[in-house]
């Protein structure tokens, strides 16, 4: 999906205005030339995922996060990068589970969670995976879990560090 300059003002209103909305799933937001601000999301947002949305969504998210602090949100899934603005945003309880992401120091700086979450395909990169996530692993970081699906293969690019 992709939205053009007029559309974020109407996107950013409609979400502010579903006050009793608990789980959001976005795949695949472009922003294009228009670079969103802010994005604020309902504070009854327990849920939120937002999977292959480019960075100045991911920054717009942050910013708002940090502007608003959604109680209740306890679930954040990331299926692209992570930002310091988002890392910023979220309470240190939430649940973060990365999606197929393969982490590195710059999206994970800012990182405040004791728990991360990461989901990942079976693939014969994975020992290497798994040390490459295991050293970038933020101070924060006392618990990892790792979710494979072994049936599932990943394209893994060349991991270097």
């Amino acid at each position: 999906m992709s939205l053009g300059p007029t559309d974020w003002g109407l996107f950013a209103d409609m979400l502010a205005s579903l006050t009793a909305l608990e789980v959001l799933a976005i795949h695949a937001l472009d922003t294009l030339s228009e670079r969103p601000r802010k994005i604020v999301l309902p504070r009854s947002l327990k849920i939120a995922a937002f999977i292959n949305s480019d960075s100045d969504f991911d920054r717009a998210i942050g910013v708002g996060l940090q502007s608003s602090h959604p109680p209740s949100l306890r679930t954040f899934i990331l299926g692209n990068s992570g930002h310091s603005e988002l890392w910023n945003g979220l309470n240190i309880a939430t649940q973060i589970i990365l999606d197929r992401i393969i982490p590195d120091e710059q999206p994970l700086l800012g990182f405040r969670a004791t728990k991360l979450i990461y989901s990942c395909n079976q693939s014969k990169e994975l020992g290497l995976l798994l040390d490459f996530v295991v050293y970038s692993l933020p101070d924060p970081v006392r618990e990892i879990v790792i979710d494979m699906n072994a049936c599932g293969s990943d394209e893994l690019f060349s991991l270097t560090k």
